[in-house]
């Protein structure tokens, strides 16, 4: 039985007890011995102040000698920090309840939750208090980046609000904690983090992404890893929160997904047992959460998550203190005046993890966004009105020919970028022999008001997510212009924007790079968003646009010598045939055979209509004698 109120053990004393500490850090450990080393060096390495740190491991009963580490560990680090304790638990109670504890113990305005599989960057724990202290008293909870696969979870690029924070590494704003009574002890492992986040916005906070702000996270021996404990409490959460803020529709669709994995594949040995485990365990914990539920009209439910995704939930992430080299990267805007897509554009262009950076911003007409433009002083902004309005290409030759970078990449007034896009491109660009590197983006219907601010929005799907090949960027445009980031120098060798082409200029110019620079680099990320109308007027004046210009462009290409050798023809086959064999299910040597046969089945129904036809005519002859 565990006791009721164990010993707070301490290891180590105040440094400067006359100082109340800004911050409270809670690590609950759990058979962690291999991970609390690597935690505990970079906690004393932070550029913040650590002496204003006040840290309580909590360990639950773990039978390896986690606790002898952590012990250990006080006599290097001693005087460190305000205050360094150790709680040990008789038995293991869980994620929340142990982080529940260790957090009433403590009164600072901030508190850091954190796992023992963590790494801080050196200012992770600064740049996530300064964006707190810099924040309204309306948020609640501040989120860094994990690496080396960023959490996939969707957020507003343009707000960096996001629909909740995961709890591997939180940092909240204590009166938001305290106002929802902290973790839901009921939810042992998993999902908890959910459950307080929505619970804290539910209670009128909203939830913040600081990308700029980095951790480690060592949970994955490999991409794609199922791990038998995060997919059973996972499932278990799932039930969980779907009772407390979903619809019964949610509930019930929550069901059939518990039952399509209990009978589904079997990933581990005992699957099946331990997942009848959770469903009894859930049924005793029905009427708790059917209690407490909560009407949350943003709740969203996909399966296993609480929030739509982006692609590329396990590219390896190279994060902007690991990059070797930092070139100026400048991001071109063509606008006509639309102020309000303008400031959004240029946030998300502030909230880019990357640096040094400069905003080119080419007016195709007159000047009127100069009151936008002041809004940015922390931003390096070029501005530069034409006057006139003298097209798309010209405004963007005229942004090729003011930027400074060694990087270009275009962002159309109306599109958006996530944190991460200039440095994943820049890395994609530095780890290859490419010239050009292109990511993935969200197609979002929009309808805009007469003052061009959103007023309804569609899903976000990606339409384009193509590995380069020649053959298919020669026929279609495989990257939406907001993806593509490129070196200047190519703009210097190859030239610009067809000023001919009003529409499908983008598509021209990647087809005249590639002919000059060779293959593209892309990354299977969505790192970007373009809007296209919503109205279907407009969907289909826009679409006859496009087909016009289309053609127009393809003719132009009929004049475009590209050199490939047979090599690189086959290597492309080969890889369409693939790409193709695997969105169809099949392997790629099925896919040819069942290509032949189909060869084989025309040539035969020609052969037959032939013969009918011949005998049917023969047979009219025949008749008419």
């Amino acid at each position: 039985m565990q006791a009721e109120n164990p010993p707070l053990v301490s290891v180590s004393e105040l440094r400067h007890p006359q100082q109340e500490p800004r911050l409270d850090i809670s690590v609950v450990t759990f058979n962690s011995a291999g991970h609390v080393d690597r935690l505990v060096e970079s906690l004393t390495r932070q550029t913040f102040d650590m002496t204003r740190a006040r840290i309580t491991f909590v360990d639950n009963s773990s039978t390896d000698n986690t606790v002898e580490r952590l012990s250990v560990l006080r006599w290097d680090k001693v005087g460190l920090f305000h205050s360094y304790e150790v709680v040990e638990n008789a038995t293991n109670d869980g994620f929340g309840r142990a982080h529940n504890r260790a957090l009433r113990e403590g009164h600072a305005p901030f508190a850091l939750i954190l796992n023992p599989d963590t790494e801080l960057y050196p200012d992770c724990i600064e740049r996530l208090i300064e964006a707190a202290e810099n924040d309204s008293s309306s948020v609640g909870a501040w989120e860094p980046r994990q690496v080396p696969y960023e959490h996939p979870k969707q957020y507003n690029p343009v707000s960096m609000n996001s629909p909740w924070c995961c709890g591997a590494a939180l940092l909240l704003r204590r009166d938001a904690f305290a106002a929802v009574e902290g973790f839901d002890e009921r939810i042992f492992l998993y999902c908890e983090d959910v459950d307080l986040c929505w619970r804290i916005r539910h209670a009128g906070w909203t939830l913040r992404y600081v990308p700029s702000a980095c951790i480690r996270h060592h949970t994955y021996e490999f991409a794609g890893q199922v791990k038998p404990v995060q997919l059973i409490h996972s499932v278990l959460g799932m039930l969980y929160i779907r009772t407390r803020f979903g619809s019964f529709t949610d509930m019930l669709r929550g069901y059939g997904i518990y039952l399509a994995i209990l009978l589904g594949r079997r990933y581990f040995p005992g699957q099946r047992k331990d997942l009848l485990v959770i469903g009894t365990r859930y049924a005793r914990d029905f009427r708790h959460f059917m209690k407490k539920r909560r009407n949350f009209g943003d709740a969203y439910f996909s399966g296993l998550n609480f929030a739509p995704t982006r692609l590329g939930a396990f590219h390896v992430v190279t994060p902007f203190p690991d990059l070797d080299q930092y070139p100026l990267v400048s991001v071109l805007i063509r606008t006509v005046g639309r102020k309000a897509q303008l400031e959004r554009a240029l946030r998300t262009i502030a909230n880019q993890t990357y640096r040094p950076l400069e905003a080119v911003v080419i007016e195709d007409g007159p000047s009127t966004v100069e009151d936008v433009i002041d809004r940015f002083s922390g931003l390096d902004i070029v501005y530069r009105a034409l006057g006139e309005n003298r097209g798309r290409c010209v405004a963007g030759n005229t942004a090729m020919e003011l930027a400074t970078g060694s990087y270009l990449c275009f962002l159309d007034e109306d599109d958006e970028l996530f944190a991460d896009h200039v440095e994943q491109l820049v890395a994609r660009l530095k780890a290859s022999d490419a010239r050009v590197a292109y990511s993935t983006a969200f197609e979002v219907r929009t309808e805009w008001n007469d003052n061009h601010e959103i007023v309804r929005e569609g899903s976000r799907d990606v339409v384009f997510n193509r590995p380069f090949t020649y053959v298919e960027l020669c026929h279609r445009n495989i990257m939406p212009i907001c993806c593509v980031l490129f070196e200047r120098t190519l703009f210097e060798e190859c030239g610009g924007m067809d000023p001919a082409l009003e529409n499908q200029e983008d598509w021209d110019l990647w087809v005249r790079y590639a002919a000059y620079s060779g293959p593209f680099a892309h990354i299977e990320k969505t790192t970007a968003l373009y809007r296209v109308p919503m109205v279907h007027q407009q969907v289909g004046a826009r679409q006859e646009t496009l087909e016009r210009y289309y053609a127009i462009a393809r003719e132009k290409h009929r004049e475009l010598d590209i050199s490939l050798n047979a090599g690189q023809i086959g290597s492309e086959y080969e890889q369409l045939v693939e790409e193709y064999a695997d969105t169809l299910g099949v392997s790629a040597g099925s896919l040819l055979v069942l290509r032949s046969r189909a060869l084989h089945v025309r040539i035969f129904r020609w052969f037959v209509r032939t013969v009918l036809r011949l005998g049917l005519k023969m047979l009219g002859n025949h008749a008419t004698r």
